[in-house]
């Protein structure tokens, strides 16, 4: 199973032990929590000083709205202990739009705090902003009761962001955007190219070294046909040279090709880190809330839960070392031998012909060649051997 497919199998499993349990996602930073259930009153009443503030106004009736629908259900028959009629919301620096609309900055508060106590829902904060965390915390905290009721328990949360800038992120889960935003939002990660796999491809390695235009090799291509053209003239140097310059280039595209091939088994292996370390994270989120889920369920449940996840990684697991064993297959697959050496003499063959038959035609050079006497060849070694050992 591939990476992405495992991810979304814990994603799914995550999902729904968050529905069937009082675990918050995203986890809050502080939640002390009383299993005092409080029923609620329809319809709530809202209780604040702020009536030209239109972001509240607007977050309240998206607030009413979504408590309507159906939450997510436990069935307990306790009593309640409490019943919530008022949800009373005090903002420490007000808020007024009266002459002038509010915007998010970078030096926003969203910090707030929620008790659940006495009969009353109260968010404390300091701007607006943690108005909007609140009230989907408090969505979340919401469930129905074995009467059909909505209830909550009695609890105490505080909560705050734990970096000062979101940078490019969007928090789906409690921002609220319009489509047009997150399109363009969605268009500058694409064009920057904001994604894991570009910032591994961001080193200029494995884009560069696996580029088609790299492996035509034009510089053993030009030093071939010069050889051509010197061996149709006779000029013998030359070829020479012109051979080594072809054999030299082919070398260097050989040993470019091998550096690209271990460059982009670095490249899968930086991957399969990320990965794995995404999956731990989420693992230990799944951990921590199979806790509370064990308190809201039976153990046979849990168990039997237990032992399809182990039974999925299993076969996950099996999966991928069934697929990492048949890519090492596939690259420790060899040409055989004598198709490999048909074709080198059958390249070789054509080669010669055309080569017979070039020199078959050619002028002979009229340029003389003095022979090389035994004692200047002897000084010519000597040099080369002097110049190798400096």
């Amino acid at each position: 199973m591939r990476p992405a497919q495992r991810i979304l199998v814990h994603s799914f499993l995550l999902l729904w032990l968050t529905a069937i349990s009082d675990c918050l996602i995203p986890k809050v930073k502080q939640y002390v929590a009383e299993r005092r259930e409080c029923g609620m009153i329809r319809p709530l009443g809202f209780k604040h000083n702020y009536n030209s503030c239109y972001i509240l106004e607007y977050a309240l009736k998206r607030f009413a709205l979504r408590l309507e629908q159906v939450p997510h259900k436990i069935s307990s028959h306790r009593p309640n202990f409490c019943k919530v009629t008022t949800i009373q919301i005090d903002i420490t620096e007000g808020c007024n739009e009266e002459n002038e609309k509010l915007w998010p900055s970078d030096s926003i508060k969203e910090s707030y705090i929620l008790n659940v106590s006495n009969g009353t829902l109260r968010i404390q904060l300091d701007e607006i902003w943690g108005a909007l965390h609140a009230l989907e915390t408090v969505l979340k905290l919401v469930f129905r009761n074995g009467n059909y009721k909505n209830a909550i328990f009695q609890c105490s949360i505080e909560d705050s962001p734990r970096f000062p800038h979101r940078g490019m992120m969007i928090d789906t889960a409690r921002h609220y955007l319009s489509v047009e935003t997150v399109k363009n939002v969605i268009n500058d990660i694409l064009h920057w190219n904001l994604n894991t796999g570009a910032i591994i491809k961001g080193f200029g390695l494995q884009g560069h070294f696996w580029n088609t235009e790299i492996w035509k090799n034009r510089d053993e291509l030009d030093a071939k046909n010069k050889l051509k053209i010197a061996i149709k003239k006779g000029d013998t140097e030359g070829a020479r040279i012109h051979a080594e310059n072809a054999i030299r280039h082919r070398h260097t595209a050989t040993s470019y090709l091998r550096l690209a091939a271990r460059i982009d088994a670095l490249v899968s292996r930086v991957q399969s880190a990320i990965t794995t370390k995404s999956f731990t994270r989420s693992i230990m989120t799944v951990v921590g809330c199979m806790e509370d889920a064990a308190k809201s369920m039976d153990m046979e449940k849990v168990s039997s839960l237990m032992d399809r996840f182990e039974m999925e990684f299993d076969n996950i697991d099996i999966q991928s070392k069934l697929v990492s064993s048949s890519l090492a297959n596939t690259m420790s697959i060899s040409t055989p031998e004598n198709e490999v050496q048909g074709l080198i003499n059958q390249v070789a063959d054509e080669a010669g012909i055309e080569l017979n038959q070039e020199l078959d035609g050619a002028n002979p050079s009229s340029v003389s060649v003095a022979p090389i006497s035994a004692e200047e060849e002897d000084g010519l070694t000597q040099r080369l051997a002097r110049l190798r050992h400096s």
